[in-house]
Order: structure tokens, then C-alpha cells, then sequence
């Protein structure tokens, strides 16, 4: 009913096929388990529905030795960020099994470059069987990672010449040496503020 990439738990609870990428993320809602004694369980958290998110990038070489050419990377509702990272560390664990200099401290790099993203948590899925309660975050709906993206500011003109832009700055507000992410149709930019001036 919600196995991620399969799900039917959006189709069914409001008509929005997650598999026709509207999905409404029914699974990150709060739940609660009713027994049919009328009593509710609590033990388990609110969210119980709430899978993690599949991460194989310690099992490169096996998946590689079971024939798989193509890795796909799930992107639904995710940030030009996640898409990045995700695809790079994958592509360098591949490049790293195919040259023989795939290491358990490359392996630990690449953790953690992902769990500074968006993330639910990490779970092998299905891969070595049905998952228990370590495959789901029954106590948090959605982003474990320490690092939180907030809408700092707007552009509102690049200059070219002077590789400086005015930036309308929302409640947040920037600081010299933050790291910001510059997103738009077509723009993805990670880049630290090196100075800043104040239009008065």
C-alpha cells in the first residue's frame, strides 16, 4: 500500500497518484494504530507510515556483481542540492568499485555527504529482506539531517561586470561566511557569502 515507487496510499486516501507524480505524502502524515479493543498504540511514534529513505552506497560492489547497469536516483520533491549530491557520491562509489580503490573510509565520507542533505533516515529497503522498525522513523515525518535549508532572500539583479547581485533579504537574513544556495529554473549555485553591503 506505501512502498516507496509503488505506492497507492495517495491514489487512495485523496485521488493523487504518487506514481503519477502527485503524490500528497499521505505515508509522512500522523497515524494512529487503533486495536480492536478501542485502545490506541502509542509506543511506536506518530508517523507509521513513515519509511526511511533507501541508501545502498556501502553495498556498491554487490549490486554491481549482480549485473545492475543503472542506478536511479529519486528525485520526486527533492532540490537541485539532494540531486547533486546523491548522483555524485554514487557515481564516485561507482568509479571507485570499477578502479578498485573502493574503501570503508570512502564509504564513511559519502554517509555522512548524505545524511548533509535531505533524508529520512537510512534503510536498505528490501534488499535483504522485509524491513521491521529499523526500515521506518516512526517518530519524525520528514528531514533527519542537521543541516536545515531557510529562505534567506530573492534576487532581484545579477551584475555581470561586477559578480555581485542584490539580493532582497527576507526575515532570516544572511551574515558573512554563511553558505548559501542560489536556486532557480535553471540555477544552482553553492557558494559562501564573502562580503556583504547594505543598501541604505
Amino acid at each position: 500500500m506505501a512502498v516507496s515507487g509503488r505506492c497507492h496510499l495517495s491514489a487512495y486516501v485523496l485521488g493523487k497518484s504518487g506514481n503519477c507524480g502527485e503524490c500528497t505524502q499521505p505515508c509522512r502524515w500522523k497515524w494512529e494504530l487503533h486495536g480492536e479493543n478501542g485502545l490506541v498504540a502509542t509506543s511506536l511514534g506518530k508517523y507509521l507510515l513513515s519509511a526511511k529513505d533507501l541508501c545502498m552506497i556501502e553495498y556498491i560492489p554487490e549490486l554491481l556483481k549482480a549485473g545492475i547497469a543503472a542506478f536511479k536516483v529519486e528525485g520526486r520533491l527533492r532540490d537541485s542540492g539532494y540531486l547533486e549530491m546523491v548522483s555524485r557520491c554514487y557515481r564516485e562509489a561507482i568509479d571507485a568499485c570499477i578502479e578498485g580503490n573502493y574503501t570503508p573510509e570512502k564509504i564513511e565520507v559519502w554517509r555522512r555527504e548524505l545524511a548533509s542533505v535531505y533524508n529520512r533516515g537510512f534503510s536498505t529497503g528490501f534488499y535483504f529482506g522485509v524491513p521491521g522498525l529499523e526500515g521506518f522513523s516512526p517518530e519524525k515525518d520528514m528531514n533527519v539531517s542537521e543541516k536545515q535549508r531557510r529562505a534567506v532572500g530573492i534576487i532581484e539583479n545579477y551584475y555581470t561586470k561586477q559578480q555581485a547581485a542584490a539580493v532582497r533579504i527576507l526575515e532570516e537574513g544572511i551574515s558573512v561566511g554563511d553558505e548559501i544556495v542560489i536556486e532557480g529554473n535553471t540555477t544552482y549555485l553553492r557558494q559562501q557569502v564573502r562580503s556583504l553591503m547594505k543598501k541604505r
